[in-house]
């Protein structure tokens, strides 16, 4: 457990102990339950609305979780926190085309699950997992909380549909994944996605959700992508590879990375998908290099 996490686990042991204000205000008391009733979907709504039973989860535990970092922004130990997001927020104004290639879905989950801070790089995610045993969090939600945590984004062929699932294929790994796409978009064959995977926590389905609106790379070749790895010091025959693939994809070499890639790549867009263009460390390759430069 990380210090930010360790402070805020005592800080709300002292305020429940002390009778400052009780740890079931800060989720689940009577303003605030009132107050997260309206903000968070329930999963019952959620698959009343026709949504995947796996992909309801995830929604339904995502909105918890900012409501979460929402709640406990206001204690001094989130100020860098705070701090990064209002910075990323301010430059990037993620929102979805037309006004930013950062969907709301991608911005969040980074936001969530990969925006690290204080001297530990902890996440919302961490504080989350660390502080909500004792908060009543459910069981489902800590598991689906702790799927998150593990998740990052990554670089799939597109191997072709079967009924409702996609087999997506990650570069490098060359791991196999079946997968429904909530955006519905199917995509063909030979496409490159940048998307988010997320499994069942409860095992009960073999599929993986991609959780994000599928970011689709087009114009360049998968040998140009693994020569990219290569410069990143990635190579599958080497030992360690992939400890070095899910640290560059999950936090990049620095904390605006990605979102710089998909601005500088961005290309066109429709409502379920987003095409992007270039290779991230060749300028020539992005569109809007020069404009932003």
């Amino acid at each position: 457990m990380g210090q930010i996490t360790a402070k805020l686990k005592k800080r709300l042991k002292d305020f429940n102990q002390k009778k400052i204000i009780s740890v079931s205000q800060i989720l689940d008391g009577k303003r605030i339950a009132k107050e997260a009733s309206q903000t968070i979907s329930s999963f019952e709504a959620l698959m009343g609305k026709g949504y995947d039973p796996v992909h309801a989860m995830y929604v339904n535990t995502q909105n918890l979780l900012s409501f979460f970092a929402e709640q406990i922004s206001a204690f001094t130990e989130l100020k860098s926190f705070c701090t990064r997001a209002a910075k990323a927020e301010d430059i990037y104004l993620p929102s979805g085309p037309p006004l930013s290639p950062l969907t709301n879905s991608y911005y969040s989950l980074w936001l969530l699950c990969d925006l690290v801070f204080g001297p530990d790089r902890e996440t919302i995610i961490d504080c989350f997992l660390g502080v909500g045993p004792g908060m009543n969090v459910t069981e489902m939600h800590l598991k689906a909380a702790f799927s998150l945590k593990e998740s990052r984004m990554g670089i799939y062929e597109h191997m072709g549909t079967d009924k409702k699932t996609i087999t997506l294929k990650e570069l490098l790994t060359e791991k196999t994944y079946r997968c429904i796409c909530p955006s519905g978009y199917e995509g063909r064959k030979g496409e490159l996605w940048y998307v988010r995977l997320v499994p069942d926590p409860l095992h009960t389905v073999d599929y993986f959700i991609i959780f994000t609106t599928p970011y689709v790379i087009y114009g360049h070749a998968i040998k140009e992508w693994e020569a990219y790895f290569a410069r990143n010091d990635i190579d599958a025959t080497q030992v360690g590879y992939k400890s070095r693939l899910d640290k560059l994809m999950k936090y990049g070499p620095s904390i605006h990375y990605w979102h710089e890639y998909v601005f500088l790549s961005y290309s066109k867009h429709s409502s379920d998908v987003i095409y992007l263009t270039g290779i991230p460390d060749c300028k020539a390759t992005l569109p809007h290099a020069e404009h932003y430069a």
